[in-house]
Parts: C-alpha cells; sequence; structure tokens
C-alpha cells in the first residue's frame, strides 16, 4: 500500500518583489536582468569621461565587449580592466561577466 503525503502550497502572503524574483528565475529572465543592470551601471563604475566616449556595450557568453572611440580612453580602460570587471560584478552581487573585451 502506498500512502501519499500531502503537497504543502506555500503560502499567499507573499511579498511582490519575492513573487517577481521567482517569477523571473522561473522564465530564466534573471541572467538578463543582471546583465541589464550591468550596463546601466556602466557609467558610474568607469566615470562620466569614459563612459562619453563608449559607442556600444554588449554581453554575449559571460563576456562584455566595450567599444570606444577614443585611443587614449581605450589604452586607459585596459590598464584598469580587472578592477572595472570586479567593481561590476560587486555592484550586481554576484559574477555576471567573467572576461571584459575592450575594442
Amino acid at each position: 500500500m502506498i500512502i501519499f503525503k500531502p503537497v504543502m502550497r506555500k503560502s499567499n502572503n507573499q511579498k511582490i518583489s519575492e513573487s517577481i524574483k521567482e517569477l523571473l528565475k522561473l522564465y530564466r529572465l534573471d541572467e538578463k536582468m543582471d546583465e541589464y543592470e550591468l550596463i546601466r551601471s556602466w557609467e558610474q563604475v568607469v566615470g562620466p569621461m569614459i563612459a562619453r566616449h563608449t559607442t556600444s556595450i554588449t554581453i554575449s557568453n559571460k563576456k562584455l565587449v566595450v567599444t570606444i572611440d577614443s585611443a587614449p580612453m581605450r589604452n586607459e580602460l585596459l590598464y584598469c580592466r580587472t578592477k572595472v570587471l570586479n567593481t561590476l560584478n560587486a555592484m550586481i552581487g554576484g559574477i555576471v561577466v567573467e572576461e571584459m573585451v575592450i575594442r
């Protein structure tokens, strides 16, 4: 004789933010939201001068690809690439990107 245990339902008293996080995780959109937040915080991390010379920012396969239109700014960003990458990931609260390519 097989005895089934009743499945416990989640209570209906749940915060909206928790429900949204569960929904994003269910549809696997939480990673895209983190990528969006990382791109949005670019100017805050690198400053207005480098952000002004940034023409495009994309993320693909945990690789951040940044296009800079000024050679001196590109060179400066190359020197502090690791620090910028660590700061961006720390702002999001996890490892969103592992590598940064500067063009």
